[in-house]
C-alpha cells in the first residue's frame, strides 16, 4: 500500500484501482475488530452477526490485505529497477523509506488501533529487499519455499486440530456475546487477572469505560503478539505475496501489450478451482459448526487464490471501459491509500470508542456495516476532490517529504502529469 508511485508518465493505472478498492476492502474486514470485542469463535456471536462474518469471510476476509502485499511487492519492484536504470543508490534509501513506515504504523497502534498492517510491512519489506538484491533466482526459490512452507504449515495444523476435535475431551460451547450496551465497572488490569482481562466484556469496558491509558497497553499487548507470529508464518505469506508482486513486474502483467497471456488466465483458473470452493466449504462448516476453528484454516488457506483472482478481474477490469467514472473513484482512493488507511481507524475510534461516540460492542457487525458504507462514501467522494487541487495525499506527501529530507512539491501544475 506504501509504494504510491511518484507522479510520472509511466503510472500504471491498474495498481491505483487494485489499491483502492483493496484498501475499501481492508475496512471491512476490520470491522469485526474496530466494533466490537475480540472473541474466539462464530458460537460467541449473536446469530445476525455469524451471518454478516460469513459474508465477509466469503468475500474480503485476508483477500484484501494479501492483495495490498502483492502491490507493496510491486512496487518494491518497480523502484529497485528505476534506480537501477538511472545509476541511483537503491538499497539505503529504501531502508530509510520502509524505517520511516515502521515509525508511521507504531504510532497507528498506540495511538489509534492495534490491527496495524503498516509496521508488519515496513519489517517484512527488508527480509524481501535482500532477497530481490540477491537477484530473481533467489526471487523464485524464496517464492517457492514460502509457499510450501506456508501451506504445508496450515495441512499439519488442520489435520492435528482436525484429529484433536474427532478423538479428544469435548468442552462446553462458548455461549453467545450479547454485545451488552452498559458493562459496569472499571476494566481489569492485565496485571490483576491475565484471564479476565482478555474476556469480551472487559475489553467492553476498556474501551468504553477505559482510560487512554488503558487503551494503549490493550494495543500494545495485541500488537506483540502479532509479532510471534511474524518469523513462523506471517513473513513467509506476506513475503511470499511480496515476491509474486515482484514477479509479476518482471512478467509485465500489468500491461496488455506486455503481459504473457497464461498469468491471469492461471490466476482467475486457481481462484475458480481452489480459492472459492475453499471458501465456501469454510463458511458452511462454520455456520453449521461455529465452534470449530477448522473452517478458519480452510479459509486462509483458500485467501491467496482468491486474491489472484480478484487481481486478474481488477486489471481486465481497469483495462475496459466499464464504468469509467468509478474506476477514477477507485484509482483516486488507491492513489491516497496511505491517508485514507489511517483516516479509517481515525473514523472507527470516533464512532466506536469513548472519546467518540463510544458505540463499541453496542452495534453488532450489522450494525457496523452502516458505518463501513458512510466511510466508503466518504473516501471515494473526497479523494478525487483532494487531488483535483494536490499531486498526493497529506500523510503520503507528509512522508516522502521526510523520504526526500525536504518538502516535496504537492500542489498541481498546468502540463504537469499526475
Amino acid at each position: 500500500m506504501s509504494q504510491t508511485l511518484p507522479p510520472s508518465e509511466d503510472r500504471l493505472t491498474a495498481l491505483d484501482l487494485i489499491r483502492g478498492i483493496a484498501v475499501l476492502g481492508v475496512l471491512l474486514a476490520n470491522l469485526t475488530h474496530f466494533c466490537g470485542p475480540q472473541i474466539q469463535s462464530w458460537a460467541q456471536m449473536p446469530r445476525q452477526d455469524q451471518w454478516v462474518a460469513a459474508m465477509i469471510r466469503l468475500l474480503v476476509d485476508a483477500k484484501f490485505i494479501t492483495m495490498l502485499a502483492i502491490l507493496f511487492g510491486a512496487g518494491l519492484a518497480i523502484q529497485h529497477d528505476r534506480a537501477r536504470a538511472q545509476g541511483k543508490p537503491f538499497v539505503i534509501p529504501y531502508l530509510w523509506r520502509q524505517f520511516l513506515l515502521y515509525l508511521l504504523g507504531i504510532s497507528h497502534v498506540i495511538f489509534l488501533w492495534y490491527g496495524d498492517i503498516l509496521a508488519t510491512y515496513a519489517l517484512v519489506s527488508a527480509f524481501v529487499l535482500l532477497v530481490v538484491y540477491l537477484g530473481p533466482a533467489w526471487e523464485k526459490g524464496v517464492m517457492a519455499f514460502g509457499l510450501a512452507w506456508v501451506y504445508t504449515g496450515m495441512a499439519l495444523i488442520f489435520l492435528v486440530m482436525l484429529a484433536f476435535s474427532l478423538f479428544g475431551p469435548q468442552g462446553e460451547a462458548p455461549k453467545l456475546i450479547p454485545y451488552p450496551s452498559e458493562v459496569e465497572g472499571p476494566p481489569i488490569k492485565v496485571w490483576e487477572n491475565v484471564q479476565q482481562y482478555f474476556e469480551p466484556t472487559n475489553q467492553i469496558r476498556i474501551f468504553r469505560n477505559g482510560t487512554f491509558g488503558d487503551q494503549v497497553v490493550f494495543r500494545i499487548i495485541f500488537h506483540l503478539a502479532s509479532l510471534l507470529v511474524l518469523p513462523i508464518f506471517l513473513i513467509w505469506y506476506l513475503g511470499t505475496c511480496f515476491l509474486i508482486g515482484v514477479q509479476l513486474i518482471r512478467l509485465g502483467a500489468f500491461e496488455p501489450t506486455t503481459r504473457p497471456p497464461w498469468v491471469f488466465n492461471d490466476f482467475v483458473t486457481l481462484g475458480l478451482w481452489v480459492g472459492i470452493p475453499l471458501h465456501l466449504l469454510s463458511v458452511v462448516w462454520g455456520l453449521w459448526m461455529p465452534a470449530s476453528f477448522l473452517p478458519g484454516i480452510l479459509h486462509f488457506a483458500g485467501a491467496l487464490p482468491q486474491a489472484l483472482l480478484y487481481l486478474s478481474l481488477l486489471v481486465w477490469w481497469n483495462e475496459s471501459n466499464i464504468l469509467p467514472g468509478l474506476q477514477a473513484r477507485f484509482r483516486a482512493v488507491g492513489r491516497m491509500a496511505l491517508t485514507n488507511y489511517l483516516m479509517q481507524s481515525v473514523l472507527c475510534v470516533l464512532v466506536f470508542n469513548n472519546f467518540g461516540l463510544n458505540f463499541y460492542g453496542t452495534t453488532g457487525l450489522l450494525g457496523g456495516l452502516v458505518v463501513v458504507a458512510a466511510i466508503w462514501t466518504l473516501e471515494m467522494i473526497w479523494s478525487p476532490l483532494w487531488l483535483s487541487v494536490f499531486h498526493m495525499g497529506p500523510i503520503e506527501w507528509v512522508w516522502r517529504s521526510l523520504v526526500a529530507f525536504r518538502p516535496m512539491p504537492i500542489f498541481k501544475r498546468k502540463g504537469v502529469p499526475t
